[in-house]
């Protein structure tokens, strides 16, 4: 494994601890499936049950409370000090993705999504100054580019939920299964530490 490999991993190690965004992603995945009026009436109250109340957000969180605590337990803690620069700019990120679905998109008669080529632009823009170490990301940034145009076309208004919150979901499952597959090949070598987290 390259020094630089390792270097970013332990520079970026909260960040990276993928297995946190894979609980959202499913809840993401989910939740529109309560809302679809085609499916049969039990499949519909199913998945309103299972993903319709807070219980699965709280859920959610938990699973992202245990994950945290599982790497902790695996590999210790690194001390970052620049965290709040990134936690910042995800913020700010987070802000203006809000500014432009709720209130340009809305009121733009655009045939393009320019909150969905924000998060593509992002998350492109995230595997070019991380060094494409995380590639993966390039998933997600192509498939927000691809729904950003999906307005072109004439389309059922419940089947474009649907395709925004898949496409949130895997993009959350993959971008944080791939950021955990970095963390652990990265750091194989810690792994006859286990019993011995340390503080970096």
């Amino acid at each position: 494994m390259r020094y630089h490999d390792i270097r970013f991993v332990t520079a970026n190690f909260h960040q990276l601890q993928g297995l946190r965004l894979v609980p959202f992603g499913i809840l993401f995945i989910g939740t529109p499936l309560g809302l679809m009026p085609w499916l049969p009436p039990a499949v519909d109250r199913f998945f309103e049950v299972m993903f319709g109340g807070w219980y699965s957000l709280t859920a959610a969180l938990a699973c992202a409370f245990l994950v945290t605590a599982y790497y902790r337990r695996r590999y210790g803690t690194v001390a970052q000090h620049h965290r709040r620069l990134r936690n910042s700019l995800l913020a700010t990120a987070v802000v203006a993705y809000w500014v432009l679905s709720a209130h340009v998109d809305t009121r733009l008669d655009w045939p393009v999504s320019l909150s969905s080529l924000f998060v593509s632009a992002c998350l492109f823009l995230t595997v070019r100054v991380d060094g494409f170490i995380r590639v993966h990301y390039l998933f997600g940034a192509v498939i927000w580019f691809i729904l950003a145009f999906i307005l072109v076309f004439p389309i059922d208004p419940y089947v474009y939920v649907f395709v925004f919150y898949l496409t949130g979901g895997l993009t959350l499952i993959v971008c944080g299964i791939g950021d955990h597959l970095l963390i652990t090949r990265t750091l194989a070598g810690t792994k006859d530490h286990a019993s011995k987290p340390t503080v970096v």
